[in-house]
């Protein structure tokens, strides 16, 4: 069953203050292709922490997001696949060279906060440094903004387009848990929902409402 992301109509986009259901791109749902990339980079990660293992190495607990999008953004279609967490890109560092594809991005650096922009490419350094401020208030889960794999790739995406690449018109995303150790209320190679930091982020990333609060006509065909 699909795993639809961005679910958190209760909240408000903070980019335009409009019910996250008026934006041209209201949720993004997991679908085949994703999951069968996500479970990939899973299956990349469990060699790396059985090659571990057998070398004696004491590795630390530890749980991430192992994500993975695809977006067809004009002409081209783009894949790319993320982990959560600031210590992502040393983890990936393990995964040995285009393993899970020649076309896949890997992604693991967080996302500055200064990075971020909406689906129209207006800047949301604003929006984000007050939400970074009010984090503490959100509801658990709640993760570092810039950590969590599904911001990591879909901004990644958004870069991508512009009037001379063209648009998004097709976008599809899943995330699954994977851990060292410890406890957790998932376990490893399940399909996960979006925490709530991502709830707030990632409607801003697909808000296609200007700065004056504006809605541009964002149609996916």
């Amino acid at each position: 069953m699909p795993q639809n992301y961005v679910t958190d109509r209760t909240v408000p986009c903070t980019h335009c203050g409009n019910n996250i259901d008026k934006h041209a791109i209201p949720f993004i749902q997991s679908d085949e292709a994703t999951n069968a990339l996500a479970v990939k980079l899973q299956q990349q990660l469990d060699t790396v922490l059985a090659k571990a293992i057998a070398k004696g190495y004491s590795l630390p607990q530890t749980a991430v997001m192992a994500g993975a999008a695809i977006a067809t953004v004009g002409s081209k279609v783009i894949k790319v696949a993320a982990l959560s967490g600031a210590n992502a890109s040393t983890i990936l560092g393990f995964i040995q060279g285009k393993s899970l594809g020649t076309d896949v991005v890997l992604l693991g650096n967080n996302v500055p906060l200064s990075d971020y922009k909406t689906l129209l490419l207006e800047p949301l350094t604003t929006q984000i440094n007050t939400l970074n401020t009010g984090l503490a208030a959100i509801p658990a889960p709640t993760y570092p903004i810039g950590a969590c794999a599904g911001q990591k790739m879909i901004q990644y995406i958004v870069n991508q387009s512009n009037p001379k690449t063209g648009r998004i018109t097709k976008i599809n995303m899943a995330e699954i848990f994977w851990k060292t150790g410890g406890k957790s209320v998932w376990s490893t190679g399940q399909l996960v929902p979006s925490c709530n930091t991502c709830n707030r982020v990632l409607p801003m990333l697909l808000c296609n409402y200007n700065s004056d609060r504006e809605q541009v006509p964002y149609k996916l065909t």
